[in-house]
């Protein structure tokens, strides 16, 4: 972090990736304010036995106004930038729901429900 902030200057980013998987020695004050990222991106296991995210990472991210998207909570993470903007999701926000044959009474609304998550991403979002 302390190389790249000499040598980069001021390394804004829309997207960061954060780094050491969010631990306490890394993602310093210094470091996101001078990023100022849209969206921070934890890579992290759940329940892993450092306890990473540190609390106080994704503390400062959230100050600078990034949207935090972490991979034990919500799994893969996808950004798609255009000439229009950025959108970003993760899997569970896309997973299908299973429809259950034993209550057809609810079969309408989940093939709804799934068929605009797969329309969604068939156009791009």
């Amino acid at each position: 972090e302390e190389h790249l902030l000499k040598s980069a200057g001021s390394p804004a980013a829309d997207v960061v990736k954060v780094p050491h998987h969010g631990s306490r020695s890394s993602s310093s004050p210094k470091f996101v304010a001078a990023v100022q990222p849209r969206i921070a991106v934890l890579s992290v296991g759940k329940g892993n036995r450092y306890g990473h995210p540190a609390s106080e990472v994704i503390r400062r991210y959230r100050e600078q106004g990034a949207a935090i998207f972490r991979t034990d909570q919500g799994g893969a993470v996808t950004i798609r930038m255009s000439a229009a903007g950025m959108d970003a999701w993760q899997w569970s926000e896309r997973k299908l729901e299973r429809i259950r044959l034993t209550d057809m009474s609810s079969w309408r609304s989940v093939e709804l429900a799934n068929s605009k998550k797969l329309l969604l991403r068939t156009m791009g979002s």
